[in-house]
């Protein structure tokens, strides 16, 4: 018994003195683990000169508690919220020197901030003066201002290769040049917004640099002169997305382009003009353009002498434009349709130029808003209408108007199907030179096709070799004369040419087309006469039966806001009301052709008007 008692003895006192080793020992290993943590990232693990290294490489535990330590500065480094004294004294810098910790990382965590709206590169401060924009330009990068609205107190020059995203730069009065200059090798704008006070000019300044838009919104209607858009010396401007450029009254153009190139192939241009010579797209200097399907018009000297410019202009401000620009003396050498065009006042051409289409189809379309007006009307010499279309609207007259003047066509369709009374083609006292072929669309209210005119001087039209003339539409007559005492002034030649020959009475019609020797008057035109057009003004101060055209084109431009009166229209508005349509003071009495087969007008018939008497 007493053999057993001392046994108990012994293994008590052994197991005391060994339990104080074994956690001796657990807290020897732990203090190895914290230096080792350490020493890992310092220059004395690298030499292998740590006391007991040899022990520790046998345990297996040891490298994965090391590898999470080094996780741990790693996360320090990048967040940059640790003491460099909780990572074992050592500073950042030598932190970034173990190989452990990539140096991409510390770039990929900062960078993050460039998502987050008015934080720039390498800042987390919201940027909402100038100076915080000027200082984020300056180190370059994405600067993403969100909602920000920053006021301008001087120009604002970028002249680093930046992306700024949203945000409003509006100007204020103390910045009397142009707003914003875009200097930096690439720069680009993604839904910025652009707000001019008086006293700025241009808003948008780009010189020499590569420029992308991605939405863009300038408001230029309070400013003092200038543009929206001024792109030059050399630049290359990429638009995509909605542009919307709000102009004023002292707004030059919408975009000028000079010695530089623009590509508005992906944009949608949004510009509402307020005075006649305002244009969407100006170039001049060489410069070039594409993807603007707008009108484009063409001025020799627009500036000055051999100044030649090339506008972009509207729908809605292009009669008015083509009317300023004429009276200006800016020397009109080219309209060019780059789609289908409706006009919003009567289109005069009172000089030299040719008027064609980009795809040789495109018309020129009237609009009630015109009221009971031609479509276009021709005053001057020279004037060449090549591959278009005119179409009259239902409250229009006539489709094209020949006044005292000498004009050619070329593969023309004049659509005259809706119309408040009125021809294809009025030749008033002119002679008009028809070339290919010559389409005649007419309505149950068109008056004719062809209307020769010789009250105000000598009226004819040329066929020329392989022309043709084709007509369809109402069993009205197509092609008459006015007769009376000036009907020997009236010349048709090269008709055969054009497929037409003389009936029974002298007139021409189509080739095998006969004709009704007593046509019957038109219902209810009985005591019509010629009741519904305009006569010459008294103060005219001109001959009783001079018929001139009224233009109207002037007295508006046609802006979605409303009419606004011009100065310097005056001339134009000086101009003399007289009928447009040719008719003289007597009776008209419009005969009806026989219908061959389904009843459709089968042909162009020549007839003369008869005589009336009251």
């Amino acid at each position: 018994m007493k053999r057993k008692i001392v046994a108990a003895m012994i293994c008590a006192a052994m197991v005391t003195g060994t339990v104080p080793g074994m956690a001796l020992a657990a807290e020897n290993l732990t203090d190895i683990q914290t230096v080792q943590t350490a020493e890992e990232i310092s220059d004395e693990e690298k030499t292998g000169e740590i006391a007991g290294e040899d022990e520790l490489q046998d345990t297996d535990e040891i490298p994965e508690i090391v590898q999470n330590t080094d996780g741990m500065s790693e996360n320090r480094d990048t967040e940059g919220a640790e003491d460099p004294e909780d990572a074992g004294g050592l500073s950042h810098e030598q932190l970034n020197e173990e190989p452990g910790i990539p140096e991409q990382n510390s770039k990929v965590e900062i960078n993050t901030a460039e998502n987050k709206p008015g934080i720039t590169d390498r800042a987390d401060a919201v940027i909402d003066t100038q100076e915080e924009l000027e200082a984020a330009i300056a180190q370059g990068g994405e600067i993403d201002l969100g909602d920000q609205r920053i006021e301008l107190t001087s120009a604002l020059s970028i002249n680093n290769d930046v992306v700024i995203k949203g945000g409003t730069l509006a100007g204020t009065d103390s910045v009397s040049g142009n707003l914003v200059t875009l200097m930096g090798n690439r720069i680009t704008l993604d839904n910025v917004k652009i707000q001019t006070s008086a006293g700025n000019k241009s808003a948008l300044h780009v010189y020499g640099t590569n420029l992308t838009v991605n939405g863009l919104t300038i408001d230029h209607s309070n400013a003092a002169g200038g543009a929206p858009v001024i792109i030059n010396n050399g630049a290359a401007a990429d638009f995509n997305g909605t542009v919307n450029l709000t102009l004023g009254s002292n707004s030059w153009y919408g975009i000028n382009v000079d010695n530089a190139a623009a590509d508005f192939s992906d944009a949608v241009l949004n510009a509402t003009p307020v005075t006649a010579t305002q244009s969407v797209v100006c170039l001049e200097g060489g410069a070039s353009a594409s993807g603007v399907a707008l009108t484009v018009v063409v001025t020799e000297n627009d500036g000055g002498a051999n100044h030649r410019q090339t506008a972009y202009v509207a729908d809605s401000n292009l009669s008015q434009f083509i009317q300023a620009k004429t009276a200006a003396g800016a020397d009109i050498s080219l309209i060019e349709l780059n789609k289908d065009v409706t006009l919003t006042a009567p289109l005069f051409l009172s000089e030299a130029m040719t008027v064609r289409s980009a795809s040789g189809s495109y018309r020129i379309n009237g609009s009630d808003a015109m009221g009971a007006e031609n479509v276009v009307t021709i005053t001057s010499d020279g004037v060449m209408l090549d591959g278009i279309g005119i179409r009259t609207a239902p409250a229009n007259k006539s489709a094209l108007h020949v006044y005292k003047a000498s004009a050619s066509l070329r593969n023309v369709t004049l659509d005259n199907q809706e119309t408040a009374g009125g021809a294809a083609m009025i030749v008033n006292g002119s002679t008009v030179r028809v070339e290919g072929t010559l389409n005649l669309l007419l309505g149950e209210n068109s008056w004719g096709g062809i209307n020769v005119d010789p009250t105000n001087g000598a009226a004819g039209v040329t066929f020329t070799d392989g022309s043709k003339v084709t007509a369809a539409g109402s069993d009205q007559n197509v092609i008459y004369i006015d007769d009376g005492d000036d009907a020997d002034q009236v010349t048709i030649t090269g008709a055969e040419e054009a497929g037409l020959e003389q009936d029974a009475e002298g007139n021409y019609i189509v080739a095998g087309q006969d004709t009704d020797p007593e046509p019957e008057q038109p219902a209810g035109e009985e005591d019509a006469g010629d009741s519904d057009e305009e006569k010459p003004s008294a103060e005219d101060n001109s001959p009783e039966n001079e018929e001139k055209p009224e233009n109207n084109g002037t007295g508006t431009d046609g802006t979605a806001g409303g009419d606004k009166e011009e100065s310097g229209r005056t001339d134009a508005e000086n101009i003399r009301k007289a009928p447009q349509t040719g008719d003289s003071s007597t009776g008209l009495y419009i005969a009806l052709t026989a219908l061959l087969g389904s009843g459709t007008m089968a042909g162009t018939v020549l007839k003369r008007r008869r005589k009336t008497t009251k």
